[in-house]
Formats: C-alpha cells, sequence, structure tokens
C-alpha cells in the first residue's frame, strides 16, 4: 500500500498519511504529523513558537520540522530575512530530539542549503527538488539524505522527471503536499517515469518510509 509522505490534510486514499500541523492549530493530530513553522507566530513571539515545536516534537507521533520555502520567501517580505542564528537554532533543537527535517523548495535552494547543512540533522527529505542545483551529486552522494516527490511529475516539469530517474531508489519517496490530488497519480505517473510495475514502486517507498523512521527510532 502507498505511503503519502506530506499531505496539508488527510483524504483517507492511502495506508498512511503524515499530516502538516501548524502551531495555532486548535487541533491535535491524531496520527503521524509534521509540525510547520508559522511567519506570523514566529514573528509575534519567537520564544512562544520555539515552546510550541518543542512540546510537538516531543510526541512520538511527531516526524519532525517541515520547512518550505513560502515560509522563508513570505517571512522575507513581510518581516525582513529570517535570521541565519534562528535556522541555526531550529536545527540544534531538531538534532537534539533526533527527528526529522523536510525540506521542501524550489528555488533559491544552494542558498537555504549553505545554512542548514550547518547544523543538519540525521535524516533530511528534500521535497519538490528538480535536480538543477550545483549540491545535486552531493546530496545524491549522502545516504542521509532522502528525496520525495509529488505533484511536480504530473505536468511536463522534465527537470523534475530527470531528477526522479537520478535519484538512489533505496531513497525515494512519495508526497502530494498542499495540493490536493490523490498520492495514487502520482505513484502512477512514477512508474512510467521510472519503467518499473507500479507495485513494485509502491512497495519500494513504503520500504524506504519503514527504514527511515526505525533509523530515528519514531516506532511504528
Amino acid at each position: 500500500m502507498p505511503v503519502n509522505i506530506l499531505c496539508e490534510k488527510r483524504i483517507y486514499d492511502v495506508k498512511e498519511e503524515v499530516v502538516i500541523w501548524m502551531p495555532g492549530n486548535a487541533f491535535l493530530p491524531q496520527h503521524y504529523f509534521w509540525v510547520g513553522i508559522n511567519p506570523d507566530l514566529w514573528k509575534e513571539d519567537k520564544e512562544l513558537h520555539i515552546r510550541q515545536i518543542r512540546f510537538m516534537l516531543e510526541k512520538n507521533q511527531c516526524l519532525g520540522i517541515y520547512l518550505n520555502a513560502f515560509f522563508m520567501e513570505m517571512h522575507e517580505i513581510i518581516h525582513g530575512k529570517m535570521l541565519e542564528e534562528d535556522v541555526l537554532a531550529l536545527m540544534v533543537l531538531l538534532k537534539s530530539y533526533g527527528k526529522l527535517l523536510f525540506l521542501y523548495f524550489t528555488k533559491n535552494f544552494s542558498e537555504y542549503w549553505k545554512i542548514f547543512s550547518k547544523e543538519k540533522n540525521n535524516y533530511v527529505i528534500i521535497g519538490a527538488f528538480d535536480g538543477n542545483d550545483e549540491h545535486f551529486l552531493e546530496l545524491k552522494n549522502s545516504k542521509d539524505i532522502y528525496f520525495s516527490f509529488g505533484p511536480e511529475l504530473l505536468g511536463t516539469h522534465e527537470r523534475a522527471q530527470n531528477a526522479l530517474k537520478n535519484s538512489p531508489s533505496s531513497r525515494l519517496l512519495f508526497h502530494t503536499g498542499h495540493s490536493d490530488v490523490s498520492i495514487k497519480y502520482i505513484f502512477k505517473k512514477s512508474s512510467l517515469i521510472l519503467g518499473v510495475d507500479e507495485d513494485i514502486l509502491k512497495n519500494k517507498a513504503e520500504k524506504n518510509y519503514r527504514e527511515l523512521l526505525m533509523s530515528v527510532q519514531i516506532k511504528i
């Protein structure tokens, strides 16, 4: 059965869906989740926001922190560039809990990676990565970097499709992110791109997911 490693909300169309939980949300997730960063809360009371993140990281169902380009860019537009020491503080916090980091970046990846790599957690998942980056070979050869692919594969995005082809099969994951599309369509398109049986790809992605959780001692 397929696994959706990152989604905005559960749509109950796969075996397991890992949702994004944003601080300030009154409803606590009952299943596996990522804790996101809220730009407004960060600006309003950074210390409170960090305490909220710490509280959620303590929960076994929490896989780790989710950061995307939209947060970084909107924070810069509205509040000014997020300080490098703030980002590093988040990475140190994450590392202390031994959880995962999901980086969802579509542009300016090199700029962000220079910061994150200074205090990189043991395992990092990179989403929406098109492989058009000077660090791709470094990332590809790093055993603690996983690649997650999603709705960008459904269009004619050749770079994303080439990145999928060139990513190690032992570190492949799949997500829907903030899209309403079913993960089943992403697996179908991915199997066509890779030229492999769809069920084999689903089983491989689930195996990668289970091994990743076990590696950071998250109970499954």
